[in-house]
This record gives C-alpha cells, sequence and structure tokens, in this order.
C-alpha cells in the first residue's frame, strides 16, 4: 500500500468503528439500557473484564 493511503484508509476505518458504536448505543438506549460516559469505558474491546482483554494477556 503506498504511504499516501494510509490515512484515508484508517480515517475510513475509525469512521465504520464510530457509525457501528453509535448504532448499538442508540440500539441499547432504545431498549431502556443505560447509556452514560461512566460506562462507555466497559465496552471497550481492551477492557480489563472482557474475554478478549483476558485472551491477550493471559499466557499459555
Amino acid at each position: 500500500m503506498n504511504l499516501k493511503y494510509a490515512s484515508p484508509v484508517v480515517n475510513t476505518i475509525m469512521l465504520s468503528n464510530v457509525t457501528d458504536l453509535t448504532a448499538v448505543l442508540s440500539s441499547m438506549a432504545a431498549e431502556g439500557i443505560a447509556v452514560t460516559l461512566a460506562s462507555l469505558p466497559a465496552s471497550a474491546p481492551t477492557h480489563a473484564n472482557t474475554p478478549a482483554a483476558s485472551a491477550s494477556t493471559s499466557s499459555t
């Protein structure tokens, strides 16, 4: 990949992630689930209590 295209590709991926997360959070709020600024860090895939974070930090 040519370096001049790296930034637009990364920006597109980030925009896609923001769009997906916004849709999920809106859906949760519509279902009556409280979505607060304090609860958002827990939704990150790298949060300590998620399976993905546990798998990346555990030694096999």
